[in-house]
């Protein structure tokens, strides 16, 4: 144990302590239990262990309902948070679209959120009405779809057959109604995909049509089968993908002319994720401009890694090479090794030590002799000012041009951490759960995939709880440590509820201090009777009335404080703005002047 050297790649590390029965760290406690990312629209000091919250819309709902947890796979729906983020990425996010003929609204993860709460909650489907911002996004998405493109002549007839139709549905869209041309896009892709076009020669046969069968059974390569195909359909979804997934239950839906707010949360964002990657798919010039950002990117940080070059070498010529603080070991050592061979009095060793004495004066005479500069001091400010600037320069670049948002660390689990540079209110983790398996089912060769959750880490207190348990003896926790440590914008945003808990107990031990003076100034009062002389009651009688008054300007003071703190509070928790309608109204007004 002794002779491991931090650090070390955290499974090694932790599989190790538990096999040499070796004790963790104090400085290292347990990780604390993380909300679901659903559970963010939730006050904190709402939020309990059993998670049984409430709030205005039942946000208890969200936790159970939300499809926090979704299996892995590649025929698997990939999960209600995960088509969340991918939404937001691509119209405020890494794509961040901004076009100003399908102009979109600069809304938050959260507020996303707030707006899916009303169809958990079952408010949409009561209210027969999607939230605004949840109907603004589909509209956007077809009217981009569905736009007129300029195709050449010789194109073929099946590319201008479906530019025709979808220039058809553009005629019929509009907030009402976009749910059934949503329907009819989907088909009109779907035989697309399953038309002619599908027969090429470079294209690959649908599932069913190609006998793959010869590969693993040899039999199979020399007897040929003389039973008559099946004329019936092949099932082959080659845009839809998996019949019995999310997006195809919408269909099925939709095709029974069931209206949008009776869709499930999963649904709607399945279909809202379809369309934007047949966006990015369909828009060159997004993929284009996501690479040139990732360009600019490189280049900021090539000369942020430049300019500090440049200035540490003008600071060692202005500066010098900084001295040691402490002396060498080696020296140390020396010195203690003359005391001993002085003490044996050995001739040989005291000249040996004179020589050495004399080396070490040369040494010392070389390192005292005064520092020459070799750079003036407006080079090192220069130099110093344009590291400073390109270190702006990336920082800002960071937020701006970042297109694809990579995991900023991950723990001894495997587990990631994402800070979204456009919305850095919260960390984002998505956390791998395996699943386990009997050990009949393990002999028979059965596997699982694994399940990913979504939580968040959106309070200071819970931050700084879980920086705790973060081992730096691992190499992945000691990089993601560093990570978090250094995100200074997220510790600003993060939710601080201590600074209310302040203020209510600031307030409350201002009124007890208040009523200790005031019953004391009674009892001088009730003493001064008979006792002492009309002078000495007239001053009690006058402080109690001066106790009396500032008690009702403080209760005054504090009312008004807590009527500024509670209109604060409902602003914070206004639905009108949080869900995305006060955002989408602005957007239309401005665009109607």
């Amino acid at each position: 144990v002794k002779r491991r050297r931090f650090p070390l790649e955290d499974t090694r590390l932790h599989s190790e302590n538990k096999e040499w029965g070796v004790r963790p760290r104090k400085d290292v406690t347990r990780p604390p239990a993380l909300p679901d990312t659903l559970a963010c629209i939730i006050p904190p000091h709402l939020r309990t262990g059993d998670r049984k919250w409430s709030s205005k819309n039942a946000c208890s709902n969200v936790v159970h309902t939300g499809g926090n947890l979704s299996e892995l796979g590649p025929d698997r729906d990939r999960g209600l948070v995960t088509d969340v983020l991918q939404v937001w990425h691509f119209f405020c996010g890494d794509v961040g679209l901004a076009d100003e003929n399908y102009p979109v609204p600069k809304f938050s993860v959260k507020t996303m959120f707030y707006a899916l709460d009303e169809v958990l909650s079952g408010n949409a489907k009561a209210a027969k009405a999607l939230p605004p911002l949840i109907t603004h996004l589909f509209v956007t998405a077809l009217k981009m779809l569905s736009a007129a493109q300029d195709i050449s002549s010789d194109a073929e007839p099946v590319d201008l057959r479906l530019q025709a139709d979808l220039v058809k549905l553009a005629e019929g869209l509009n907030a009402v109604s976009w749910s059934q041309i949503f329907f009819y896009y989907v088909e009109l892709m779907e035989s697309y995909y399953t038309s002619d076009l599908s027969l090429g020669p470079d294209v690959l046969p649908s599932e069913g049509k190609l006998d793959m069968s010869y590969f693993w059974d040899h039999v199979k390569m020399d007897v040929d089968n003389d039973e008559p195909k099946s004329e019936e359909p092949i099932e082959y979804n080659a845009y839809i993908g998996n019949p019995n997934g999310v997006l195809a239950k919408a269909l099925s839906k939709l095709q029974r002319q069931v209206e949008p707010w009776a869709l499930s949360a999963e649904e709607l964002m399945a279909m809202l994720r379809t369309l934007t990657d047949d966006i990015l798919a369909k828009r060159p010039d997004l993929s284009e401009d996501m690479l040139g950002r990732g360009a600019k990117l490189y280049e900021l940080q090539k000369a942020k890694r430049a300019t500090l070059v440049k200035y540490n070498k003008v600071r060692l010529a202005y500066e010098g090479p900084k001295k040691p603080s402490r002396p060498r070991k080696a020296d140390n050592d020396a010195k203690k090794d003359d005391g001993v061979k002085g003490s044996a009095g050995d001739d040989g060793a005291g000249n040996d030590s004179k020589v050495e004495e004399e080396e070490e004066e040369e040494e010392k005479e070389e390192e005292e002799k005064p520092f020459v500069p070799t750079a003036t001091k407006k080079q090192f400010e220069t130099a110093q000012k344009a590291w400073v600037k390109a270190h702006e320069a990336f920082e800002n670049g960071i937020t701006k041009l970042v297109s694809r948002s990579e995991p900023i660390g991950f723990d001894r689990h495997h587990n990631a951490f994402y800070v979204f540079r456009h919305d850095p209110e919260m960390v984002h983790i998505e956390r791998l759960k395996p699943m386990s398996l009997t050990d009949e089912l393990k002999l028979l060769g059965v596997e699982l995939n694994p399940f990913s959750s979504w939580h968040v880490i959106d309070t200071k207190p819970l931050f700084e709880q879980f920086l705790g348990c973060l081992d730096d003896r691992g190499v992945r926790e000691r990089e993601t440590l560093y990570e978090l440590r250094e995100l200074t914008i997220l510790k600003r945003r993060l939710h601080d509820g201590k600074k209310d808990n302040t203020r209510f107990q600031a307030r409350e031990k201002e009124v007890e201090d208040l009523q200790r003076r005031l019953e004391n100034a009674k009892s001088a009062c009730d003493a001064a009777d008979g006792r002492r002389s009309g002078r000495l009651a007239g001053n009690a009688e006058d402080d109690l009335k001066k106790i009396e008054e500032e008690i009702k300007f403080t209760l005054e003071a504090h009312q008004e404080e807590e009527r500024q703190e509670k209109a604060g509070r409902e602003k914070a928790t206004d639905y009108f703005s949080l869900t995305g309608l006060q955002m989408v109204m602005d957007l239309h007004a401005s665009a109607g002047k």
